[in-house]
């Protein structure tokens, strides 16, 4: 019979105790400020958009600057080849007038030749210095657009990752007790007061 009486008194014993457990973490449920630490969170996320949008600012202004001095390199070097074709076409013709002036005028089919080969030359190494031109200034558009698509790609990143992380800590504070009943059954999985409605 003992051992009905100290059975029964453990069991009474181990009820009071769950109670005052229970009441504990009622009370203690009650007090959390589980708004509080979302607003938290929120604040965090406002921040580190923020910080990704400057950081995008950054690479493409830095993005735009090298395409710009790219082309502008491009298109100081078409006027120096331009430059270049012109003082090479006053040379010819100063040639052509040394060649009909040494040889008279016998020599004027040889200054002909020599203008029309020089001639020639000329055009054809400014053409192939401009077509290098151009590659090049396709080649610099391309980089300009390329680092434009991947910096949107890595913006995109961060923010999908933020919002992750935004995501998840919402749901740990919302597996936090946050009311007399949580305490005693349990959490709810949600944050007393919060809009979830607001970031979607």
């Amino acid at each position: 019979m003992s051992f009905l009486i100290w059975g029964a008194a453990a069991t009474v014993a181990g009820a009071a105790v769950k109670t005052v457990g229970a009441g504990i973490n009622a009370y203690n449920a009650e007090n959390t400020d589980t708004l509080g630490q979302a607003k938290n969170a929120e604040q965090i996320r406002s921040d580190e958009i923020a910080l990704s949008g400057r950081t995008t600012d950054l690479s493409l202004k830095k993005n735009k600057t090298a395409f710009e001095l790219a082309m502008e390199s491009i298109t100081n070097q078409a006027g120096d080849v331009s430059a270049q074709g012109t003082k090479n076409f006053v040379d010819i013709g100063k040639g052509q007038d040394d060649i009909i002036r040494k040889g008279g005028f016998a020599g004027s089919g040889q200054a002909d030749e020599f203008l029309v080969d020089a001639k020639t030359d000329v055009r054809s190494a400014v053409d192939r210095s401009m077509s290098d031109l151009e590659l090049k200034s396709k080649g610099a558009s391309a980089d300009y657009m390329n680092t434009i698509e991947g910096v949107n790609i890595s913006r995109e990143k961060d923010l999908a990752a933020i919002n992750q992380r935004f995501t998840q800590r919402l749901g740990e504070i919302g597996s936090t007790a946050d009311s007399w009943s949580e305490g005693i059954f349990g959490s709810n999985n949600s944050i007393k007061g919060y809009d979830y409605n607001k970031f979607t």
